[in-house]
């Protein structure tokens, strides 16, 4: 006959193996898949049950304690960078509060954390504090930051008896008004030689600071933050009037007070 090649026909019965073969290959993963998601249901039935058994209290302690790494990872990278980014500032003061004079007002001025933060007035001590403590109050904060002194030394002369006596009364507010929130102060801050020299009272911050500590050792439940500590490493971040502090004063400031917050 003619030379034409003619192609090969599978035998049926190649065919069916072949069909056989991918119906087992099918068959296996959709076994394994349905293991799978069974192993997966189960582990999900068995963290609730968990949960179910395990009291309100820890289970939000369980979370705390992952927010507060997660906080923690934010704030050391930030650290390492050594600026704190408007983002990473609201990250980590959310739920928190911080109330004072001008130099705390001067956080919220630079654009480093929004308003929702920061409760402040020019001028303000403890003696008139009560308009921020009820502001504060209308944020329902986890945390309060009260950050005074300059006003505070001005007033009182120096006194820090005087000081701690005011902080008591407003710490009594804060823990009348705002009970769920944890309390920290913030120390008060050193200024120059010249702005202590026109205002001598300004020269008592560390006979306050001595003071702030006692306190809050002898009330456990107010946290001491060591803000002058950051403030001394900065003094050549003063304004002019030798009292307030340029903007990058404030990120080694906050990196500090959220330090304290979540380590």
């Amino acid at each position: 006959m003619g030379g034409y090649a003619t192609s090969r026909q599978p035998r049926p019965f190649a065919v069916l193996v072949v069909i056989a073969i991918v119906f087992l290959v099918v068959l296996f993963v959709f076994n394994v898949a349905s293991c799978s998601a069974q192993a997966q249901i189960a582990q999900n039935r068995e963290r609730l049950t968990a949960y179910a058994a395990t009291s309100v209290d820890a289970v939000q302690a369980e979370l705390d304690a992952k927010r507060a790494a997660d906080m923690l990872t934010i704030l050391t990278q930030a650290q390492s960078d050594g600026t704190l980014s408007y983002e990473e500032a609201n990250e980590l003061f959310d739920g928190t509060v911080l109330i004072g004079d001008s130099r705390t007002q001067a956080i919220d001025g630079y654009g480093l954390l929004s308003s929702d933060h920061v409760v402040s007035e020019i001028g303000i001590s403890l003696y008139s504090a009560d308009p921020l403590i009820d502001a504060a109050s209308n944020l329902h904060p986890l945390r309060v930051v009260l950050s005074f002194g300059e006003n505070d030394m001005i007033l009182n002369g120096g006194d820090p008896q005087a000081y701690t006596e005011s902080l008591r009364s407003v710490i009594a507010q804060v823990r009348e008004k705002m009970p769920q929130a944890e309390i920290f102060v913030t120390s008060a801050l050193p200024s120059s030689e010249a702005a202590s020299a026109e205002k001598p009272a300004l020269a008592a911050w560390s006979a306050y600071n001595d003071a702030l500590r006692a306190f809050c050792e002898e009330d456990s439940g107010v946290a001491y933050i060591d803000t002058a500590s950051v403030a001394l490493e900065h003094m050549d971040l003063l304004e002019p009037d030798g009292i307030h502090f340029k903007m990058d004063f404030y990120h080694p400031y906050l990196f500090a007070i959220a330090d304290a917050m979540y380590r």
